[in-house]
């Protein structure tokens, strides 16, 4: 029970007590950071699964509580207790008691505050004027220790606020106007510094807004309707500035709100229902915009929730029971909503990849149902297609590997590896697509003529991931370009190009020649017994015999080859090339025979066709 106030009291407070202008809706808000990249289509789903809490959960927190993934902090302000949801997966959550509170306990925060490696919590208690510290021990459990605080405490945020790198934690104290750092000494106390906020701060977060670090901090005064910004001067004091806000601010999350990756951070305002954002100039000041939100947004969250390196906000409506995901777009034009239902009475909001999914999930606690609402995020995440050409150029008759990777477009811990398909165009001819495996696809091929090529790779997207594309200029030479008229016959040893030429004899290609003849026309006989060939758009005046090449054949394809049908004056035979043969749709005049070629044809999923000559 409460000492002073029955439930329901506790409860009015905990909704409403920024308009008493002494307590708050104080919660500790997760912030996840993302570097500025290209987005996906702004879109948000989420499955939802609801938990049984304590009486009243008026705060809760998300961090390393023991386990491979996140657990979950709750205080339970109408028993005056903190739990601890250890996570099993799979929505499966073990609870346990991390002990009793004092009275009107109001916040949460997860930190290693004694340096052993496990998470600790510490846990304002507005009535009594302290912060019960609770230090994880080894043979499990915890050991709660009291520290006296300023008038009211309202909110708790943790973070290393000093160069020695250890975690310290903020409390605001909303009977004094006063935020209070709790500095870590690394032997398990903490030394105390306060400084003077607005009128009845309501809550604060730690993060980086610019300042010279190690972190910078803000606070809502819900009295003046404000928010004050200490940036650090790297010195272990603070530059100090008061910018407005919308009426009532019960909340502050920090995070790179900017198109850049800019820190910024983002106020819900109980009072007229509204979000305001402040980003960064980088010179100290902050630019403003607002968004409109559900019926008394009581706790904001900021983090990546797409997975499209943009930052976005996620806010708990109180009345509604509601929480609004606001998705940054792409162009930076602003923010697509979208609304989620959760138990009765959110006061409280928290981000952290519960489902070990590679995504951010979203929970909050419901005060009025005694719950936990959790939504798992299923959005599929941006995707970034990379591609690579092995050799990075090549002459005519190399074979060359295309190989796309795909990955999340920003990873977190647990991440699956995309599947799929990856489609290659080349030159503006889609090919069949290719199996992603191990997060790549590759494409090999001898095919490509000399110039230069667009080779562009589409990953179709996944369960997880969305589509994502990639395009690369790919360039083949020749040793020997032969353009104009020739006069003469030609023997090829090197990879040659003949290209809008005229050759007044015959051509002969043998080994260790390649040979690419592009809308030519060579007036006597054609063989070639050497390396790839690609022979389109041309015309040979006399017989033509292409055998025993150990490189692709390409005489004619108008399809993904791209070459134009050919012209043989006289007869043709295409026999024992080793390495595929395309030679479709070409007019031979004299008689035309294909034996013994094998191998495949210039693409993935090509046979050795020959039709049609």
């Amino acid at each position: 029970m409460l000492s002073s106030l029955s439930k329901r009291d506790y409860l009015n407070r905990r909704s409403w007590a920024v308009s008493l202008r002494l307590g708050s809706v104080a919660l500790t808000t997760a912030c996840v950071l993302g570097l500025a990249a290209s987005a996906q289509a702004a879109t948000f789903s989420a499955t939802t699964t609801s938990i049984a809490t304590g009486d009243g959960p008026s705060a809760l927190a998300i961090g390393g509580l023991g386990g491979s993934l996140p657990g979950i902090a709750v205080v339970n302000g109408g028993d005056q207790s903190v739990s601890a949801f250890l996570n099993n997966g799979s929505d499966n959550f073990t609870q346990s008691s991390v002990g009793g509170t004092g009275p009107l306990p109001d916040g949460v925060a997860i930190g290693d505050f004694n340096g052993d490696g496990t998470a600790d919590m510490a846990v304002p208690n507005a009535l009594d004027n302290t912060v019960t510290v609770y230090l994880s021990q080894s043979g499990g459990g915890y050991a709660p220790t009291s520290l006296a605080t300023g008038t009211f405490p309202t909110s708790v945020a943790a973070g290393v606020l000093t160069g020695n790198g250890l975690e310290d934690f903020a409390v605001t104290n909303g009977g004094d106007n006063t935020l209070e750092l709790f500095l870590n000494n690394g032997s398990g106390g903490f030394t105390t510094t306060t400084l003077p906020t607005g009128n009845a701060p309501s809550s604060v977060a730690i993060g980086n807004l610019g300042g010279a670090g190690p972190a910078d901090l803000a606070v809502t005064n819900s009295g003046d309707n404000t928010v004050t910004v200490f940036l650090s001067n790297g010195s272990g004091g603070y530059t100090t500035t008061t910018l407005p806000t919308g009426n009532q601010p019960a909340s502050v999350a920090i995070g790179p709100l900017g198109s850049n990756g800019a820190p910024g951070f983002a106020v819900a305002n109980a009072g007229n229902n509204t979000l305001t954002l402040y980003v960064s100039n980088g010179s100290g000041g902050f630019t403003a915009s607002t968004l409109t939100t559900g019926n008394s947004p009581q706790s904001v969250g900021i983090g990546d929730f797409n997975g499209d390196g943009l930052a976005d906000v996620a806010v708990a409506n109180n009345v509604d029971n509601t929480v609004t995901v606001f998705l940054k777009d792409t162009n930076d034009s602003g923010y697509t909503p979208t609304t989620l239902s959760t138990g009765s009475g959110p006061v409280a909001l928290a981000v952290g990849d519960l489902s070990d999914a590679g995504k951010l999930d979203i929970a909050t606690a419901n005060q009025f149902s005694n719950t936990l609402t959790l939504l798992e995020n299923t959005t599929p995440q941006s995707s970034k297609a990379t591609l690579t050409a092995t050799p990075s150029t090549s002459t005519f008759g190399q074979f060359v590997t295309f190989s796309t990777t795909v990955a999340p477009q920003v990873s977190l811990p647990g991440a699956p590896t995309p599947t799929g398909t990856v489609t290659y165009t080349v030159d503006g001819v889609a090919l069949a697509p290719t199996t992603v495996s191990g997060g790549k696809a590759t494409l090999k091929t001898q095919e490509l003529g000399v110039g230069t090529h667009t080779i562009t790779a589409s990953y179709s997207g996944d369960a997880n991931y969305a589509p994502s594309t990639t395009t690369i200029s790919y360039v083949v030479t020749a040793t020997t370009t032969i353009t104009g008229t020739h006069s003469g016959s030609l023997s090829i040893t090197v990879p040659t190009l003949i290209e809008n030429a005229t050759i007044t004899g015959s051509v002969s290609v043998g080994r260790g020649g390649s040979l690419d003849v592009e809308n030519s026309t060579i007036d006597g006989s054609f063989a070639s017994a050497g390396g790839a060939l690609r022979f389109c758009g041309s015309t040979i005046g006399g017989s033509a015999s292409i055998a025993n090449s150990t490189g692709l054949v390409v005489f004619g394809d108008t399809g993904d080859a791209q070459c134009a049908v050919n012209t043989v004056d006289g007869s043709m035979s295409i026999a024992n090339n080793t390495n595929g043969v395309e030679a479709i749709n070409n007019k031979v005049h004299g008689s035309f025979s294909a034996t013994g070629n094998s191998g495949p044809g210039p693409f993935p999923g090509d046979p050795t066709t020959i039709s049609g000559n």
